[in-house]
């Protein structure tokens, strides 16, 4: 494992998002995704929020922080990656 975990452990506010304007993903709380240091984490945006289990990798010398999550939009069961 990369130990690069701890440079992007902690919880990190969204300010933009390609497919929502700031209406929409602060609705509930400021949106946020929190990574933990053994790289598990949660976030939420508007009404969508979730668990999350990333991995970090270096590529051309920058990290890369990837994750799939599991959670919900409103009351509806959704994941991704």
């Amino acid at each position: 494992m990369i130990k690069a975990g701890k440079v992007v452990a902690g919880t990190w506010r969204i300010t933009g998002m390609e497919a929502w304007d700031a209406e929409y993903f602060d609705m509930e709380v400021p949106a946020y995704i929190t990574i933990c240091d053994d790289l598990t984490g949660r976030f939420q945006f508007g009404l969508v929020r979730g668990d999350l289990d990333a991995r970090v990798s270096i590529v051309d010398g920058a990290t890369r922080v990837a994750f799939s999550w599991a959670g919900f939009d409103e009351n509806d069961p959704v994941n991704g990656r």
